[in-house]
């Protein structure tokens, strides 16, 4: 039984095989002196891992691909692991002692995972435990904008890098963002998620209007700008995650002028908020079509 115990936590959270040559005694004796609380954390993470793969359904088709595919093969660890409604309760009545030490951090990952929380914590420099929630909002950034120029002769540009300075030093700059017409770049954006929730500080991140002010500093107007000077387009826009359960969708603004435009000509600058708190389908929705409303003016 031990043995058994030890293999299905070690095939989770490790990615030598089996049996390790020196944690293997340390975990046989932590099985023998805390066999349940052992068996607790298997309940525990066999639960996370079949939540996590409900949760993935609830994205988008290819973001919840994404995000489930890193962790379908830990499943079948957990076949007979049977389905349990788990509270806080069950957490507070989890002791474990010094020799189970080692079980103390996935206990708390399935913590996480299975009792979660609405708004993230700002502030934070921790490295994902499941997911990398920046790369995720650029993903879901991107599915907005190509639903804002579905049917439209606008076309979406995979990020690649643009050369910047070039001589004794080379450098580089690579926008989230870039949407053409006929060849030509007519739109540049700006994805914040890690910026937001290192820099809101003690701003509400329930309210859009708040977290752009916290969160889009001198550095990021400076940015936008050199991505629009350097591909020559004449509108620049941010994206930017709020949490509101009780919120509009979106949240727009545009109403920025630049005293030295970086292109000759008219330029535009807006932001777009998502909430992410409502559901994420109806938000790409309204996002795309808010987007899409101020992208097609490069078209006329």
């Amino acid at each position: 039984m031990t043995c058994e115990v030890s293999s299905v936590v070690g095939s989770m959270f490790r990615n030598t095989p089996w049996p390790w040559p020196v944690v293997d005694r340390t975990f046989c004796r932590a099985a023998e002196t805390n066999l349940l609380s052992i068996i607790g954390t298997i309940e525990f993470c066999g639960g996370a891992a079949k939540r996590l793969r409900m949760v993935a359904s609830a994205f988008d088709s290819e973001a919840g691909r994404l995000i489930w595919k890193p962790f379908q093969p830990l499943l079948s660890s957990f076949s007979a692991v049977a389905d349990v409604t788990i509270n806080s309760v069950h957490f507070q009545q989890s002791r474990l002692g010094r020799s189970s030490r080692y079980y103390r951090d996935s206990l708390a990952w399935a913590k996480m995972l299975l009792l979660g929380g609405d708004l993230p914590t700002p502030g934070g420099r921790l490295p994902p435990i499941v997911l990398d929630a920046p790369v995720a909002f650029e993903k879901f950034t991107e599915a907005v904008v190509r639903a804002a120029i579905t049917d439209s002769p606008l076309t979406y540009v995979p990020q690649k890098e643009l050369q910047f300075l070039r001589g004794g030093q080379t450098q580089f700059r690579k926008p989230d963002i870039l949407v053409e017409l006929s060849g030509r770049a007519c739109a540049v954006g700006d994805a914040k998620y890690k910026d937001v929730l290192e820099s809101a500080g003690n701003a509400s991140l329930e309210s859009a209007e708040e977290i752009f002010k916290a969160c889009v500093k001198e550095a990021d107007w400076n940015q936008l700008y050199v991505y629009m000077r350097l591909k020559g387009s004449s509108a620049g826009f941010f994206v930017l995650p709020f949490w509101n359960a009780a919120g509009s969708m979106v949240y727009w603004q545009e109403n920025f002028h630049f005293q030295v435009a970086p292109i000759d000509g008219d330029v535009r600058v807006a932001v777009l908020g998502l909430n992410l708190l409502q559901p994420l389908r109806e938000v790409k929705q309204a996002g795309a079509t808010r987007l899409r409303e101020w992208l097609m003016r490069e078209v006329r």
